[in-house]
């Protein structure tokens, strides 16, 4: 799966799950941190969304990520999910 197939995937997974209108959504949206005005996310929504990303691409997001609050904007979420991908197939 290529990363634009991937990207594609977590924003779908995003916006089916938040209900959110992705026509309405701005460029700057995939950069934008979970946590900062725009998204408002709480911290439980941002576990449900790594459970429900977690489940689309059947794989476990590492600890280290969250951790290293890595798993905070759209496009972070796809570069982790390449990452975890790749090294499944090495």
């Amino acid at each position: 799966m290529d990363a634009e197939n991937i990207r594609a995937k977590v924003k779908k997974v995003f916006f089916d799950l938040f209900q959110k209108d992705e026509s309405k959504i701005q460029d700057s949206y995939c950069t934008d941190n979970f946590f900062g005005s725009k998204m408002g996310l709480l911290p439980g929504d941002v576990v449900a969304y790594l459970y429900a990303v977690e489940k689309e691409f059947n794989l476990q997001i590492p600890s280290s990520y969250i951790q290293e609050g890595k798993f905070n904007t759209l496009d972070n979420v796809t570069n982790i999910i390449c990452e975890v991908l790749q090294k499944k197939d090495d």
